[in-house]
């Protein structure tokens, strides 16, 4: 198995390297992303990664503001998109529009894991 780079352990991120002006992150380590909560990666984009435990279920409160773009990374998930009943699997996408409500759910016996795009102001 291959070992995390030092960066990747803290701080869990790289910065570019421009002189002057404004230094932005430009990569962000696994341990940084999957911690719940989204990480800002430009002004208007954040991201975060959900992992749904078997039998567990993962919700989005509506937010007029804010356009998801969810992507099944692995697992299967069933989703309820407002009113909307479907399920996707790995490598599937769909989106959240602002002040839609969305709610996952995972009826497999593993981890499924859910890429979350966020853009601000769309």
């Amino acid at each position: 198995m291959p070992e995390m780079e030092s960066w990747e352990v803290a701080p869990g991120h790289i910065r570019d390297g421009q002189k002057g002006g404004r230094h932005e992150n430009v990569a962000f380590s696994n341990a940084y992303i999957t911690s719940n909560s989204a990480i800002a990666i430009s002004p208007d984009i954040g991201f975060n990664v959900a992992t749904i435990k078997p039998g567990s279920s993962y919700k989005l409160e509506a937010n007029p503001r804010i356009l998801r773009v969810c992507s099944v990374a692995s697992g299967k998930l069933r989703v309820k998109l407002d009113e909307n009943k479907f399920q996707i699997g790995c490598n599937g996408v769909f989106k959240v529009r602002g002040g839609s409500k969305l709610t996952v759910e995972n009826r497999l016996y593993v981890d499924s894991v859910l890429h979350i795009t966020s853009i601000s102001e769309y």
